[in-house]
């Protein structure tokens, strides 16, 4: 079963084009992220999935179900991991593999960004199934994350931000973290 999200079944697309005319329910990923989310599905199917299923019969062998906390808990949680389980695969189902521009911001770079103040900020490019907004962590789709996008040091980028508001961002540096590569002003 397993073999159906394997990588080799994905469509890359290389290049600048590689973020254009792409169908809303597209994810598009580095072969990374396509990696930690296959590892992530692997860890919930082969390791989480049968300690829930024993911590379940566990809590059936304390008997009366309909006053027993644990068996509540244990289901709620088969619930919860069955649900993600069920995200990771469509995620992955619907994953369109892009390769990085070695010149340009492309999925799971670090940019230095600088603002109009001279204020410096570092985020990550992430797919959107790989958001953290407590870690930096920003979507391509997200306003900003789509406006760096093949864009590369030196360059300053404008985006609309939710609000309406505009907002302009200098590229300081770019740093690959697949390849280690850094480049800077």
């Amino acid at each position: 079963m397993r073999a159906r999200w394997q990588l080799g079944s994905v469509p890359i697309a290389r290049g600048r084009r590689a973020m254009e005319n792409v169908e809303p329910d597209v994810n598009i990923m580095s072969k990374a992220s396509y990696k930690r989310l296959e590892e992530r599905l692997a860890q919930l199917e082969d390791v989480e999935r049968p300690k829930i299923v024993a911590e379940i019969q566990r809590a059936r062998e304390h008997g009366d179900l309909s006053e027993n906390s644990e068996y509540d808990a244990a289901r709620e949680a088969q619930r919860q991991n069955e649900s993600l389980i069920s995200e990771l695969r469509s995620q992955l189902a619907n994953a369109r593999i892009i390769e990085g521009n070695a010149d340009a911001v492309s999925l799971d770079d670090e940019v230095e960004l600088e603002d109009g103040a001279g204020e410096r900020e570092t985020i990550t490019i992430v797919s959107t199934a790989e958001v953290d907004v407590l870690e930096n962590r920003i979507s391509n789709a997200s306003p900003l994350g789509a406006a760096l996008f093949n864009h590369s040091v030196g360059d300053t980028v404008s985006y609309v931000m939710p609000s309406g508001k505009r907002e302009s961002v200098k590229i300081v540096s770019i740093k690959h973290r697949d390849q280690g590569d850094d480049r800077s002003l």
